[in-house]
Protein backbone atom coordinates (compact mmCIF):
# COMPACT_ATOMS: atom_id res chain seq x y z
CA UNK A 1 0.00 0.00 0.00
CA UNK A 2 1.14 3.51 -0.67
CA UNK A 3 0.01 6.93 0.40
CA UNK A 4 -1.37 7.85 3.77
CA UNK A 5 -2.50 4.35 4.65
CA UNK A 6 1.09 3.17 4.23
CA UNK A 7 2.22 5.74 6.80
CA UNK A 8 -0.42 4.62 9.26
CA UNK A 9 0.78 1.04 9.18
CA UNK A 10 4.24 2.11 10.35
CA UNK A 11 2.97 3.24 13.76
CA UNK A 12 3.22 0.61 16.50
CA UNK A 13 0.44 0.17 19.03
CA UNK A 14 2.31 2.19 21.68
CA UNK A 15 3.00 5.01 19.22
CA UNK A 16 -0.65 5.06 18.21
CA UNK A 17 -1.84 5.28 21.82
CA UNK A 18 0.65 8.04 22.66
CA UNK A 19 -0.18 10.00 19.51
CA UNK A 20 -3.90 9.81 20.31
CA UNK A 21 -3.34 10.83 23.94
CA UNK A 22 -1.29 13.83 22.82
CA UNK A 23 -3.89 14.58 20.15
CA UNK A 24 -6.68 14.54 22.73
CA UNK A 25 -4.83 16.93 25.01
CA UNK A 26 -3.96 19.28 22.17
CA UNK A 27 -7.53 19.12 20.85
CA UNK A 28 -8.91 20.12 24.25
CA UNK A 29 -6.43 22.99 24.51
CA UNK A 30 -7.25 24.17 20.99
CA UNK A 31 -11.00 24.07 21.59
CA UNK A 32 -10.51 25.97 24.85
CA UNK A 33 -8.46 28.65 23.06
CA UNK A 34 -11.14 28.97 20.37
CA UNK A 35 -13.78 29.26 23.10
CA UNK A 36 -11.76 32.01 24.81
CA UNK A 37 -11.30 33.87 21.54
CA UNK A 38 -14.90 33.70 20.36
CA UNK A 39 -17.14 33.66 23.41
CA UNK A 40 -15.37 35.51 26.22
CA UNK A 41 -13.79 38.90 26.79
CA UNK A 42 -10.72 37.39 28.46
CA UNK A 43 -7.69 39.37 27.32
CA UNK A 44 -9.40 40.89 24.35
CA UNK A 45 -6.11 42.08 22.87
CA UNK A 46 -5.03 38.46 22.41
CA UNK A 47 -8.24 37.22 20.76
CA UNK A 48 -6.86 36.99 17.20
CA UNK A 49 -3.79 35.07 18.35
CA UNK A 50 -5.85 32.72 20.53
CA UNK A 51 -8.21 31.98 17.65
CA UNK A 52 -5.40 31.21 15.21
CA UNK A 53 -3.47 29.06 17.70
CA UNK A 54 -6.67 27.26 18.63
CA UNK A 55 -7.44 26.48 15.00
CA UNK A 56 -3.85 25.28 14.36
CA UNK A 57 -3.99 23.11 17.48
CA UNK A 58 -7.22 21.49 16.28
CA UNK A 59 -5.64 20.78 12.87
CA UNK A 60 -2.53 19.38 14.54
CA UNK A 61 -4.60 17.09 16.75
CA UNK A 62 -6.52 15.81 13.72
CA UNK A 63 -3.18 14.99 12.11
CA UNK A 64 -2.12 13.11 15.23
CA UNK A 65 -5.40 11.16 15.26
CA UNK A 66 -4.76 10.20 11.63
CA UNK A 67 -1.19 9.14 12.54
CA UNK A 68 0.55 11.53 10.17
CA UNK A 69 4.35 11.28 10.12
CA UNK A 70 4.62 15.06 9.79
CA UNK A 71 2.57 15.59 12.94
CA UNK A 72 4.60 12.90 14.70
CA UNK A 73 7.77 14.79 13.72
CA UNK A 74 6.30 18.02 15.08
CA UNK A 75 5.32 16.24 18.30
CA UNK A 76 8.84 14.83 18.57
CA UNK A 77 10.33 18.31 18.12
CA UNK A 78 8.03 19.72 20.80
CA UNK A 79 8.89 16.87 23.20
CA UNK A 80 12.63 17.32 22.58
CA UNK A 81 12.31 21.05 23.22
CA UNK A 82 10.32 20.45 26.41
CA UNK A 83 12.96 17.97 27.57
CA UNK A 84 15.77 20.44 26.87
CA UNK A 85 14.01 23.26 28.74
CA UNK A 86 13.18 20.96 31.64
CA UNK A 87 16.81 19.93 32.00
CA UNK A 88 18.02 23.51 31.56
CA UNK A 89 15.70 24.93 34.20
CA UNK A 90 16.58 22.10 36.60
CA UNK A 91 20.25 22.96 36.13
CA UNK A 92 19.80 26.72 36.50
CA UNK A 93 17.42 26.44 39.44
CA UNK A 94 19.94 24.66 41.59
CA UNK A 95 17.31 22.29 42.95
CA UNK A 96 14.89 19.66 41.83
CA UNK A 97 11.39 20.68 40.83
CA UNK A 98 9.10 17.62 40.70
CA UNK A 99 6.75 19.13 38.12
CA UNK A 100 9.59 19.93 35.73
CA UNK A 101 11.09 16.51 36.43
CA UNK A 102 7.84 14.76 35.57
CA UNK A 103 7.47 16.83 32.40
CA UNK A 104 11.04 16.01 31.45
CA UNK A 105 10.48 12.29 31.99
CA UNK A 106 7.31 12.33 29.93
CA UNK A 107 9.06 14.25 27.16
CA UNK A 108 11.99 11.81 27.22
CA UNK A 109 9.53 8.93 26.92
CA UNK A 110 7.87 10.52 23.88
CA UNK A 111 11.27 11.14 22.29
CA UNK A 112 12.33 7.54 22.91
CA UNK A 113 9.11 6.18 21.41
CA UNK A 114 8.81 8.41 18.32
CA UNK A 115 12.46 8.81 17.32
CA UNK A 116 12.82 5.30 15.81
CA UNK A 117 9.70 5.87 13.70
CA UNK A 118 11.05 9.06 12.19
CA UNK A 119 14.58 7.76 11.69
CA UNK A 120 13.18 4.86 9.70
CA UNK A 121 14.31 2.01 11.90
CA UNK A 122 12.45 -1.12 10.82
CA UNK A 123 9.95 -2.49 13.24
CA UNK A 124 10.23 -6.18 14.03
CA UNK A 125 7.09 -7.97 13.01
CA UNK A 126 5.88 -11.07 14.73
CA UNK A 127 5.52 -14.16 12.63
CA UNK A 128 3.56 -17.20 13.58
Amino acid sequence: MTGVSGNREEFSALQTVLARLAGAGILLAGLFWIYLALFTAYRAAHRPVLGVFGFLAVLFSIGLFQRSRLCAAMLLAAAAGALAFSLLFQWWGGGFDPVLGAGGLLSAFYVAVFLPLLLGFPRKRRTM
